[in-house]
């Protein structure tokens, strides 16, 4: 399987990709894996005019199959890489842990006095 199918077409990383389509041997199998990818109808066709074999494309309904979660591990434990452990890109909570990824400016200052706000 090829994971993160949609590299294809990147400056800089798209030819590795493409080269495994192109070279792939007659007798195997190309499972390409992407969970953004726009294009996939597109991609699908141009695979099977290289190739010559035929494309069938698979695509999940719905939302994101398996959430994504991010941790920072070490030796002894494994801990939320954010604040909020929904957040990060592609994460339930969006980038900085807001649907939509923008910057909610209440978790950026915090009032000091009723005249003044401060940053954190």
């Amino acid at each position: 399987g090829l994971d993160e199918f949609h590299y294809m077409g990147q400056k800089g990383r798209g030819s590795t990709w493409e080269e495994c389509v192109i070279t792939n041997p007659p007798h195997t199998q190309i499972v390409g894996l992407s969970a953004t990818l726009p294009n996939a109808h597109r991609l699908a066709a141009w695979m099977e005019s290289v190739t010559g074999r035929k494309t069938v494309l698979v695509e999940a309904s719905g939302g994101r199959p398996v959430p994504l979660r991010y941790y920072f591990a070490t030796n002894r434990i494994l801990s939320p890489l954010f604040r909020d452990e929904q957040a990060g890109p592609g994460a339930p909570h969006g980038l900085l842990g807001l649907r939509g990824d923008g910057v909610d400016p209440s978790k950026i200052y915090k009032k000091k006095t009723k005249k003044k706000l401060e940053k954190y």
